[in-house]
């Protein structure tokens, strides 16, 4: 009873404690005597716990507590880290850790972390892991409290390491507890194919220089042999580079702006196309509520520079730079310090990418066959029939 109380105890001063330095921080809303005031009230906190509480309190808890509130409080993919924390961020940056092949985010700071994409061969490809699937707890710890730094160093670690996951399936009777295996995986590349002999076909799950090397390899042969039709599959897409992402825009672009970026109502920067199309046929591209960020960045920029049209369901509404801030005692912040603005100036946090024509993904149980397969047709389908 007392430690619930104690825990209690620790998150109302969190909160009491965010609350203040949120608005300090936010000082232009009112008077800097307002701001004092604030600071006042959060010493008398800390002197009343310091004095009264039944036992005595890691203040620093309670601050650390605060910043991770903060930070979650502005958006799920920015977070506080700890000092140990950021030096295991640093070294995966230099060093990728061994994983399960999951690529998660979350819709909002206190929602499970959802599957955006499962990659080819790993073990939770081969475990049955599914695009939509929730991960409720790993190492049965429950993940709705954690920021998503922390949900994705537990899914790594050592290489041929085992980590314990439980899931949650939408319309799935009961969660699925399942045991995976680290391991490292190769890299990306994307996926091609001919569809009906017509339509070119490509897959880019991130943005990275391999996929789009291969995606302007693609366009030249299809190019090359007369393909009129092209399809760019972005379902379940996310992450990867600006400077790469613009780059594969720039071979379906001859002019226009790609992407602006914005911070506090003012222009930052701004990417145009640079006359390198390598293919002329027709485009569509194809989204789902798992596209994310930058894939979300390249379907406006086609769809409003009127290169492609986007089909599918409307994406996950994302877009922002992010930049790690070194704080004075070794830990950091990760803040979206840039968002995504498209060429008509759609700002993507929040709004996402509404296709011009719907494709919703047929239910499993409705349906003979792949739902994904079968949303494709749909979109060949549209492609083929608005050009006849």
């Amino acid at each position: 009873m007392l430690r619930r109380y104690r825990k209690q105890l620790i998150t109302i001063t969190a909160v009491v404690v965010f609350f203040a330095l949120f608005g300090i921080i936010l000082g232009s809303a009112g008077s800097k005597a307002g701001s004092y005031r604030k600071l006042t009230i959060i010493t008398q906190v800390i002197e009343l716990i310091k004095r009264n509480y039944v036992e005595k309190v890691d203040l620093s808890r309670l601050f650390s507590a605060a910043f991770y509130g903060m930070a979650e409080g502005l958006d799920p993919e920015s977070f506080y880290l700890s000092k140990a924390e950021y030096r295991q961020y640093q070294k995966d940056m230099v060093m990728p850790r061994a994983g399960v092949g999951l690529v998660v985010a979350k819709r909002s700071s206190n929602s499970f972390p959802e599957v955006l994409r499962v990659i080819s061969g790993s073990s939770a490809n081969k475990a049955g892991i599914l695009p939509g699937d929730l991960v409720v707890s790993i190492e049965g710890r429950p993940t709705r409290e954690m920021t998503l730094f922390q949900v994705r160093n537990l899914l790594s670690g050592d290489e041929g390491s085992e980590v314990k996951l439980t899931v949650r399936r939408a319309g799935a009777k009961g969660e699925i507890e399942l045991s995976l295996i680290r391991h490292h995986l190769k890299k990306e590349r994307g996926e091609k194919r001919i569809i009906e002999g017509k339509v070119g076909y490509f897959k880019i799950p991130t943005f990275t220089k391999g996929v789009v090397a291969n995606f302007k390899k693609w366009l030249r042969e299809l190019e090359r042999d007369g393909i009129d039709y092209l399809v760019i599959d972005l379902r379940d897409a996310s992450g990867g580079s600006l400077p790469d992402m613009t780059r594969a825009a720039d071979f379906l672009l001859e002019r226009g702006v790609i992407l602006s970026l914005r911070s506090r109502g003012q222009l930052i920067a701004s990417y145009r196309a640079k006359k390198g199309r390598f293919f002329t046929g027709k485009v569509e591209v194809l989204i789902n509520s798992r596209t994310k960020g930058i894939p979300e960045a390249f379907a406006l920029a086609l769809a409003e520079n009127n290169r492609a049209e986007v089909v599918g369901e409307k994406s996950f509404g994302d877009g922002a730079v992010r930049k790690a801030i070194p704080l004075s005692d070794g830990s950091a912040i990760i803040l979206s310090v840039a968002k995504f603005v498209s060429p008509k100036g759609v700002s993507l946090p929040g709004h996402g990418v509404i296709p011009s024509f719907s494709i919703p993904l047929p239910q499993a149980k409705e349906v003979g066959g792949s739902p994904y397969e079968l949303q494709l047709t749909k979109a060949v389908e549209h492609l083929i029939g608005t050009s006849e």
